[in-house]
């Protein structure tokens, strides 16, 4: 698969802050791993994946996909997907899991284990889990800020990791990408799963991104390309040229 050079873009919001190493991981996958440590994270957690490089058109890698299928479905059973970003660090992570009937969890399950695992969200959205009348889907977040620290709020005032509109994201592999990140944010992780009207669950969909770095290294590139900008400029205007009239 090939990607465009660029798969994001910054917003014009400006923060500066030190941004320590997101607490959690996906599969064993953490936000700032290498693409060795995340690839073998993975693949402990799931031998039966089958990767592909994600590669731009200059042949740099930038990510991969993995895939476990099912010869008897058309859902497959796990798909993970992991970019990178220019030093070679996951910021992003997706993991969509599908169950078959016998091996569905149920709500409540699926509950504990993401609590677990994540502790107390930050949100939850959509239908109360506890009364899925006739199925539906359930979202919840987990929103840390530039010091990592998990944001509650039940009225959510000050939120540094709102969600964004649908323009801010691109599709890749049947994930949604961010392409625009918040001075404010440090790192989300979202969850979303399907579930039907006897409180099975079907499908879970994880994903996480690391704002922090991805904003400072885009602002970092910005500031340079302007840089350059007024350098040539400031080139040109010292030359003096004036016009042969």
């Amino acid at each position: 698969m090939k990607l465009s050079q660029s798969l994001v873009t910054a917003s014009l919001a400006f923060w500066s802050l030190a941004h320590a190493a997101p607490p959690f991981d996906i599969g064993g996958i953490r936000l700032v791993s290498s693409a060795a440590q995340a690839r073998a994270a993975i693949s402990a957690a799931n031998p039966e994946l089958a990767f592909t490089d994600l590669k731009q058109q200059d042949g740099k890698i930038v990510g991969f996909d993995g895939v476990q299928k099912d010869p008897k479905s058309f859902e497959n059973p796990d798909h993970v997907l992991a970019l990178f970003n220019d030093e070679g660090s996951t910021w992003f992570i997706g993991r969509r899991q599908n169950f078959k009937e016998g091996t569905r969890p149920t709500i409540e399950a699926t509950w504990a284990a993401l609590k677990e695992k994540y502790g107390e969200p930050s949100g939850v959205g959509n239908m109360d889990p506890r009364n899925p009348l006739n199925g539906g889907r359930t979202n919840a977040a987990w929103i840390f800020d530039r010091s990592d620290k998990l944001y509650k709020d039940p009225k959510n005032r000050d939120n540094p990791c709102p969600m964004q509109m649908a323009m801010d994201f691109q599709e890749l592999s049947g994930f949604s990408v961010p392409m625009r990140f918040n001075g404010q944010c440090g790192s989300r992780l979202n969850v979303e799963f399907l579930y039907d009207k006897n409180g099975m669950v079907s499908e879970l969909i994880i994903n996480a991104f690391d704002s922090a770095r991805e904003y400072d290294a885009l602002k970092k590139r910005q500031d340079a390309e302007e840089a350059a900008k007024k350098n040539t400029l400031d080139t040109e205007r010292a030359k003096g040229v004036k016009p042969k009239l």
